[in-house]
């Protein structure tokens, strides 16, 4: 707090609030303070080797900024006030509530901090670490700086977010209702998304983007989602059942991965070994591959150049769009889009839906035992 005596203020106001400790030095807040306006800034700065205990941000309109070069227990940051963890700082078992912010610079580290307002902000910046943090409401960014055992969302309550990139790193994270994001340049190690059957149906999410990585990845069950974009990589994947919710490209790398103990991945654009179930997607893209494919209630889908080999549907949906091929196709239920596309070897039972146009070409094909084909029109 930015103290000057009476003599020296010709405008201000006096907070009158307790005098408040702060190891070493005694600031006494019934003093006339720097404040001129009520919507200027009001700053308190805990010096090295100092600590702050128990301080609570202002919740009046003026914007409270708290500057850690020291210690600080149990700070409670308001809405619209922020805290900043400078080389050195530590701040422990902070509170952001409302619109309040914390940021975590080069060498500052933040400890048990828990986001509880929805537009609650905590950035770890190049340099910077967050220990144990709760994010159980606003959004976490990782940008540089590192994460260690962050939990993201609350069972039957609210959802959090966490954004790591630009070399930042996440380890240990569990999302229990929300979404971990690893973008360009971010990397999350040993990732837990363990999204829950409550009143409140509670989903976690685990998207990779182009240039982000994740390792070591656990999906629980089916309120469990995994979305990867070209170009990103997901390193030891393990799928405990067959009913998460995949939205996967050939585009993407997957290794060292299992889905209900059996081997899947994607390797050079090579997708192998998956069930999509429970609304699932696969696309193959250009020059990909999908082979040894079951669709049981999800949808695979062979973009142009792309090929499909030995896929089993039950239920959900095969599409072989444009220039696409599929071959040794067996379907019991379902449905079969074929645009422009080719099959070759295909049996279908009375139960398979199937759309083919006039364009496409459907070989070596029989349904229910007699033969059918589409070709040259």
């Amino acid at each position: 707090m930015v103290l000057k005596k009476q003599t020296d203020i010709t405008r201000c106001i006096s907070l009158k609030k307790p005098r408040r400790r702060v190891k070493g030095i005694f600031f006494g807040f019934g003093l006339s303070l720097f404040i001129a306006n009520p919507l200027f800034a009001t700053d308190t700065t805990v010096a090295a080797g100092n600590t702050l205990d128990n301080f609570t941000t202002s919740t009046s309109s003026t914007t409270d900024n708290v500057h850690i070069y020291g210690t600080t227990n149990n700070l409670t940051v308001e809405y619209y006030d922020k805290a900043y963890v400078y080389d050195g700082g530590i701040s422990n078992k902070t509170n952001l509530v409302g619109y309040s912010y914390l940021y975590v610079k080069e060498g500052g580290t933040a400890n048990q901090t828990k986001l509880s307002g929805s537009s609650a902000y905590m950035y770890v910046e190049n340099g910077g670490t967050a220990n144990n943090t709760s994010v159980n409401y606003g959004k976490m960014y990782v940008d540089g700086g590192l994460a260690e055992t962050t939990t993201v969302g609350v069972y039957d309550g609210t959802e959090g977010y966490l954004y790591v990139k630009n070399g930042g790193i996440v380890n240990n994270t569990k999302v229990v209702n929300g979404t971990l994001y690893v973008e360009n340049g971010g990397t999350a190690n040993t990732v837990t998304i363990d999204g829950k059957d409550t009143r409140y149906y509670d989903h976690a999410y685990l998207n990779v983007s182009n240039g982000g990585t994740a390792k070591n990845v656990t999906l629980v069950d089916s309120y469990s989602h995994l979305t990867t974009t070209a170009g990103a990589i997901v390193d030891g994947l393990t799928i405990k059942n067959n009913n998460s919710d995949l939205n996967i490209s050939t585009d993407a790398t997957i290794t060292n991965a299992t889905q209900n103990g059996v081997a899947v991945g994607i390797v050079d654009k090579v997708a192998t070994g998956f069930t999509l179930n429970n609304g699932s997607t696969l696309n193959v893209e250009a020059e990909g591959q999908a082979k040894d494919i079951k669709i049981g209630g999800g949808t695979l889908t062979i973009k142009s150049q792309g090929e499909a080999d030995n896929v089993k549907i039950t239920s959900g949906t095969l599409n072989v769009n444009e220039n696409a091929s599929a071959s040794n196709i067996t379907s019991t239920g379902g449905i079969i889009n074929n645009q422009k596309g080719t099959i070759d070897n295909l049996s279908l039972t009375s139960d398979s839906d199937f759309s083919f146009t006039n364009d496409a070409t459907v070989i070596n094909a029989t349904q229910q035992g007699k033969t059918v084909q589409i070709k040259d029109g």
